[in-house]
């Protein structure tokens, strides 16, 4: 505990206030309710003290790195009642009379990128489409019907009375906002420029990755002196960052529509400055002076470049392609006047990491030699593309360059991994919701909320990083924060992290040691109306919604 805490508070060699303002106070955020309908994907509806409502639409598939919502629609009490005054009266002109002309009206809520609306066709049989226009994945319709339309509405009004059915208090300029707070949050621009890679370092993926936080304001650009780094990170690739980041644009960050202020935690990619090969579906399998084989496969367009990866042994190459040759000899044996439907392959490689995949398809007169790419836990990646001798030819090569320069492969756990040296990377669950009610309804990770916040209803951020050993626990020891953080949620960081469970990464089909860069939030529990209004409300919650809270700055 006490080594954990010493490198929690290691100060860097200049002390950087916290990038939030210590003394903001935020107000109360009352959980009015939660829906999950047939139609409906799962949501949430919430009151503030400040008078806004906010509706999450929540995610139902918590995949491999998956982040918390990162977009919610934020409206005025007064909007949200005109708006579902509009929808009632559509839906009762509509579908009780069925009125053509009422029909072409689309009431649309929200004065930003993010919007919702209702339309209603009149025609037979009458249709209800509920439309989300978010400012990122997440944008589409569904048919709700008009019983989960309409408790939909009643969740919405009773949160704008709940919010004092007025106007908003503006969203301040003294402060920036962690993306968990706003509507929209900052976004880069595609034709940012990318940082090069510096002399004398080499990726042992595609790419490094370099963890940064910095501030963007409503313009679009970096706040000057914002830019902050772990400790520990290497003097070139903070300088190769430092080069590019401050000249980036963005769209700036939105609060139903107003530019605010953002702190942007983020991983920053520095790729090398040329590719000896460029392309889609480009093969490289490459010796290793532990005694391993480097497969990558890569999509490269522009300036990005997509690489999955994964490290194989050289016994196991050989039996592949061994086993790849066989089939190869039998495909070529077949009859191609005799019309048949007929697979078979075979995949080099762990079920626990990536899998490559070689062999035939005979379909008809047809018989194709066929490769593709099986990323982790299974899931299909990249293909079909052509595998050929020549292809194998360089598999076995490799297998024996590797097997000359070491015996028998390194055993990669022993070493912390970095995110791109690893091929399945370690990540960060979601726990599903225990009501049976909303079992679509997933629950992200949150830090554990510490009394010395809850005087002024705070909130936090925390952009760190740690390693995560081979059973899925924090490695406290070697906690890193990064500069400029709440130094009451920093402190609150052991408890959380002793409490996580994380899916350990793989390499060479096998659990490794890997550091890991996670933002955690800390946010105060809601004021729940009911236990099933918020999946934070499992154990807590209070009919006292109009307790007194300190109000937002």
């Amino acid at each position: 505990m006490l080594a954990a805490t010493l490198v929690l508070y290691t100060p860097p060699l200049r002390a950087q206030a916290p990038l939030v303002q210590l003394r903001t106070r935020w107000p109360a955020r009352l959980a009015i309710g939660m829906r999950q309908g047939d139609q409906l994907s799962p949501l949430t509806v919430e009151a503030r003290r400040d008078g806004w409502v906010v509706f999450t639409q929540l995610s139902t598939r918590p995949d491999e790195g998956l982040s918390p919502p990162s977009m919610r629609l934020i409206a005025e009490a007064r909007d949200v009642r005109a708006w579902t005054n509009r929808v009632r009266a559509l839906m009762s002109a509509v579908l009780d009379s069925g009125n053509a002309r009422r029909a072409n009206e689309n009431p649309t809520l929200g004065n930003g990128r993010f919007r919702i609306s209702v339309s209603i066709t009149s025609s037979r049989p009458q249709f209800i489409s509920f439309s989300v226009q978010g400012c990122g994945p997440g944008s589409g319709s569904s048919g709700p019907t008009r019983g989960e339309l309409a408790s939909f509405l009643d969740l919405l009004d009773e949160a704008a009375a709940r919010a004092g059915n007025g106007a908003g208090r503006p969203p301040t300029l003294l402060r920036p906002y962690y993306a968990s707070e706003v509507s929209c949050p900052a976004t880069a621009q595609p034709d940012n420029p990318v940082p090069q890679l510096p002399a004398g370092i080499r990726p042992s993926g595609g790419r490094i990755e370099v963890a940064a936080g910095f501030v963007v304001d409503t313009a679009g650009q970096v706040e000057p002196g914002t830019l902050r780094f772990f400790p520990g990170t290497k003097p070139e690739l903070a300088r190769a960052v430092r080069s590019v980041v401050p000249r980036w644009q963005f769209v700036p960050a939105e609060w139903d529509g107003t530019p605010v202020r953002q702190v942007v935690y983020t991983t920053i990619g520095i790729s090398p400055t040329a590719l000896s090969d460029t392309g889609w579906h480009v093969i490289r399998v490459e010796p290793q002076d532990d005694g391993w084989v480097h497969f990558t496969h890569s999509n490269s367009s522009g300036t990005y470049t997509h690489v999955v990866q994964e490290w194989f042994a050289p016994d196991s190459v050989d039996a592949w392609a061994k086993r790849v040759g066989a089939l190869k000899a039998e495909a070529d044996s077949l009859d191609r006047e005799t019309p048949r439907v007929l697979e078979k392959g075979t995949i080099l490689g762990s079920p626990k990491g990536v899998g490559y995949s070689a062999g035939f398809f005979a379909h008809g007169k047809a018989v194709e030699m066929r490769a593709g790419l099986v990323g982790c836990a299974g899931a299909f990646v990249e293909g079909e593309h052509p595998v050929d001798s020549a292809q194998l030819a360089r598999f076995r090569e490799a297998a024996s360059a590797a097997r000359a320069r070491r015996a028998s492969p390194a055993d990669p756990a022993r070493t912390a991994h970095e995110a791109d040296d690893v091929a399945c990377p370690a990540w960060l669950p979601w726990t599903r919701t225990p009501r049976p009610e909303f079992n679509r309804v997933w629950r992200y990770p949150t830090g554990a909320y510490p009394p010395s916040m809850a005087a002024t209803n705070a909130r936090a951020d925390v952009f760190a990083s740690f390693v995560v050993d081979t059973s899925g626990h924090v490695d406290l020891s070697s906690v890193r924060v990064l500069p400029g953080s709440d130094p009451r949620a920093v402190a609150a960081l052991p408890a959380t992290l002793r409490t996580l469970r994380v899916r350990p990464a793989t390499r060479g089909g096998r659990a490794v040691p890997q550091r890991v860069v996670q933002s955690i939030r800390f946010e105060p529990p809601p004021i729940c109306a009911t236990p099933t209004a918020n999946p934070a409300c499992g154990r807590r919650y209070s009919a006292d919604l109009n307790a007194d809270q300190p109000p937002s700055r």
